[in-house]
C-alpha cells in the first residue's frame, strides 16, 4: 500500500517490508523481483491488446527476437 503514494519505489517499499519480516537483504531483493514479473506481465499483456491489430507481420521477428534478448539477460 505504501508503494502506492508518488514517489514511492514499490521495490524499495518491498525490499523495505521484507527485512522488516526478518528476511536478508538478498532475499528481501529476490522477492521484490519475483514479486514484480506477475506484475510486468500483466502490463506488457494489457499493453499487447490494446495495440495488437497495428502490429504489422515484420514486426513479429523483433518482437521475439526482444524477448529472446530480454529472457537472456
Amino acid at each position: 500500500c505504501i508503494a502506492m503514494i508518488p514517489g514511492v519505489s514499490r521495490s524499495a517499499a518491498t525490499i523495505i517490508g521484507g527485512m522488516f519480516q526478518g528476511l536478508t537483504r538478498k532475499q528481501s531483493a529476490e522477492f521484490s523481483f519475483f514479486l514484480a514479473v506477475p506484475t510486468m506481465a500483466a502490463a506488457g499483456g494489457y499493453k499487447f491488446l490494446k495495440t495488437y491489430e497495428s502490429i504489422q507481420a515484420g514486426d513479429i521477428k523483433i518482437l521475439l527476437l526482444g524477448n529472446l534478448v530480454a529472457f537472456i539477460v
